[in-house]
């Protein structure tokens, strides 16, 4: 469930039941997804529920605006999700396959290839609108990731790789699926994602393919893994796969927020005479209240910025002052930042007093002096913040 609501679109494999059982499980998601369910058919017609079949979730909230369908190239071996808009007046398309290589007919696993393949040529044609994804239980290893033995100790294992060789040609219709995997980009797990009882090994056949070549995603922040480990999946009789996952998105934007003015800022008399100096070279006759409000924002911004140089730079001893200058010198010692340096150096008191000439690593003078002095600035700091609480609430100390 936490992949489920993490994710856009979501592919489960060989899920087990029929379609009124999917209809009562998950009827409390269809408000937050569309859910598309396709079973396997014994040769009766009737619905396999011991084998299992696909089920496939999208998010409604991640396509709005979109028109999306799912399509069932194979019944419960592999369907098509196509969400399609026109934007601009062209046509984009994302097409996601979802499949699980299992039991494959010859003239299956050609209509899947013969779809993939006709999306793999829009993808080619038109790469900025249109996207092809393939992913899913492929049972297939990647030629340079064979399985890993777990009959071996650990120091084994890490020291002889490969430990089972990777055997071509070992499932049917590999070449078909090893051509479709070299005509796209495959996104790396990193962690094993399923465990072979049988012959006690752990794998990476649960594989994602990408249409879109790595230039392409520069701009985007992506990352892929596994959500669990296989072997403690099936310890506790969940399943031999552990979930797979691909997430991209755009880069999160910084908030544009500037620093609140502190008070001890707007309390000083160099705050005062700034504000009075910059207000009276403004006019607001005839400004609407919006522009009032924004100039009367610069100016504050202005005043307290001079204000908190003028603290830094002169001989204020206030304890606001001295605890910011040293928390300053400890950050840019700490983060060896030595840009920061300079400037505490260069403008603040305190900079020269306690760091190290020259411009190399940020370094302390006399870190036992230091230290001392930021303890004692603490202690006056909380003494008068505790004064000023007293009085607020009208403590005063027993005489």
């Amino acid at each position: 469930m936490t992949l489920l609501h993490k994710n856009s679109l979501v592919f489960v494999f060989e899920a087990h039941g029929n379609h009124a059982e999917v209809d009562i499980e998950f009827a409390r998601l269809r408000h937050r997804f569309d859910i598309h369910f396709s079973p396997s058919f014994l040769e009766d017609g009737s619905i396999d529920c011991a084998t299992g079949g696909v089920l496939v979730f999208s998010l409604k909230s991640h396509f709005v605006g979109w028109l999306a369908d799912v399509e069932n190239l194979v019944d419960g071996r592999c369907c098509r999700f196509n969400a399609y808009r026109m934007f601009d007046g062209v046509l984009q398309n994302y097409f996601a396959f979802g499949a699980h290589n299992h039991l494959y007919t010859a003239p299956e696993v050609r209509l899947v290839e013969a779809d993939l393949m006709h999306c793999l040529d829009e993808a080619r044609s038109d790469p900025q609108n249109n996207t092809v994804i393939l992913c899913g239980d492929l049972n297939l290893h990647s030629a340079n990731e064979p399985p890993m033995s777990l009959d071996l100790p650990a120091r084994t294992r890490a020291t002889n790789t490969p430990l089972v060789p990777n055997v071509s040609n070992s499932r049917p219709h590999q070449r078909i699926w090893e051509n479709i995997f070299s005509k796209m980009f495959e996104i790396k797990m990193g962690k094993h994602t399923h465990v072979n009882i049988a012959n006690l090994t752990l794998g990476k056949i649960d594989r994602v393919f990408c249409s879109t070549p790595p230039s392409g995603l520069l701009n985007l922040r992506n990352s892929a893994g596994v959500s669990a480990d296989p072997m403690d999946l099936y310890v506790k009789g969940i399943s031999d796969h552990s979930a797979g996952f691909w997430s991209i998105c755009p880069p999160p934007k910084k908030p544009n927020i500037q620093p609140r003015i502190r008070p001890q800022w707007a309390k000083h008399p160099v705050f005062k005479k700034h504000c009075k100096d910059l207000l009276s070279g403004l006019d607001f006759q005839g400004c609407s209240c919006q522009e009032h409000l924004e100039s009367l924002k610069l100016v504050f911004r202005e005043a307290a910025d001079k204000t908190r140089n003028y603290m830094l730079s002169s001989q204020d001893k206030s304890s606001d002052s001295v605890l910011v200058q040293l928390s300053t010198i400890a950050r840019c010692v700490w983060s060896g930042d030595r840009r920061v340096a300079n400037l505490a150096k260069s403008s603040m008191l305190l900079g020269p007093v306690h760091l190290a000439p020259g411009n190399g690593r940020p370094c302390l003078l006399d870190p036992i002096a230091f230290e001392q002095e930021f303890a004692s600035a603490k202690k006056s700091h909380l003494a008068k913040e505790r004064e000023c609480v007293h009085r607020f609430f009208g403590i005063f100390p027993e005489t």
